[in-house]
């Protein structure tokens, strides 16, 4: 305490629970202006429940999302062993930085990481403030399944190197590019439903077993008011192809999507490289054969319609005929 009896420290020497044996320091400022202070250390710590604010209500998540700009200032630090944000992943060796700022919220982060005290597989994310209101993000890692079940983005990815560079306006609007190379997926309801409607068995089975590998994932994307919109998005492999642009809405956890699948993605595209032939029958998609799909309602059991003759005709004449086939070119 301070003279006049207001709290200045506070000194948390022990916390502990399921996934957290650490201690915090906590200063406050002694002017109305002040940065309130936190520090956290020790071997673990479980931010599970503070990333589950609101999860499951799309009115409870805006009042969270809004509580961040009404927050005083605060620095936070934390160094631990092992920080969890879910149940299932936990990041190694993680040391991490926040600044909050009133009116702001978020203003500032930097994490570092790696998985299962394995500095081969590393994290990194940066959070920074740029001058008239922008801000740049950048996350990198080797493992993006990892750091996307960490991140709380996505829990079905084995593998993978990630990069995703974005801007954040002054509106609010994040504007960036994600990209993944070499990755498999597995049990995803929505991917399952499509590839089951399209009668592509065998990859369901792959899918809902060892995975489906790709080898590319490029998306350009647009986030605003938790609803995230990806824009000529594709992902491909010698097993299938997908195309993929529309929006998911994680208030609702709901998607509307449409794009072009396309089976033996590697089988595929080769023919379409056989001079003189080639050219007569690869579409706009770089591929011989391919079905129109649209993906619409919830991620759990979205509604998902295949236009059957699109897969039956040679690509370059289902995009002269799209409209005969009930699609709309895309």
């Amino acid at each position: 305490f301070d003279k006049k009896g207001a709290v200045r420290v506070v000194d948390i020497g022990k916390i502990k629970g399921p996934k957290t044996q650490a201690g915090a320091k906590i200063e406050m400022p002694s002017g109305k202006n002040g940065v309130v202070k936190i520090n956290i250390s020790g071997d673990s710590y479980d931010l599970s429940e503070f990333f589950d604010r609101g999860k499951n209500s799309s009115a409870a998540a805006g009042e969270a999302e809004n509580d961040w700009e009404k927050t005083p200032d605060v620095d936070v630090n934390i160094a631990v062993n092992r920080l969890w944000t879910n149940p299932d992943v936990s990041v190694t060796g993680f040391a991490g930085s926040a600044r909050l700022r009133n009116g702001v919220g978020v203003h500032e982060v930097h994490m570092i990481g790696n998985y299962d005290h394995n500095r081969s597989m590393n994290l990194k994310v940066d959070y920074v403030p740029r001058p008239n209101g922008e801000w740049l993000l950048s996350v990198s890692s080797n493992h993006a399944g990892n750091t996307l079940r960490f991140l709380r983005i996505y829990n079905d990815m084995h593998g993978g190197n990630l990069q995703i560079e974005a801007k954040k306006g002054a509106d609010g609007e994040f504007i960036g590019h994600a990209k993944i190379r070499d990755f498999s997926i597995y049990n995803t309801p929505v991917i399952a439903k499509l590839l089951t409607v399209a009668s592509f068995s065998g990859m369901v089975d792959l899918l809902m077993g060892e995975g489906l590998t790709f080898s590319h994932f490029d998306a350009p994307f647009e986030y605003r008011n938790r609803q995230l919109s990806l824009k000529e998005a594709k992902a491909f492999g010698d097993v299938v192809g997908i195309t993929a642009q529309g929006t998911y809405d994680r208030r609702f956890d709901e998607v509307n999507f449409h794009g072009v699948i396309a089976p033996a993605y590697s089988l595929n595209t080769m023919l379409g490289k056989i001079p003189l032939v080639g050219n007569l029958l690869v579409g706009k998609d770089g591929t011989v054969f391919a079905a129109n799909y649209s993906a619409t309602g919830s991620v759990e059991d979205a509604e998902i319609d295949i236009n059957p003759l699109s897969a039956l005709s040679p690509s370059s004449l289902k995009d002269k005929f799209n409209a005969l086939f009930g699609g709309d070119g895309n």
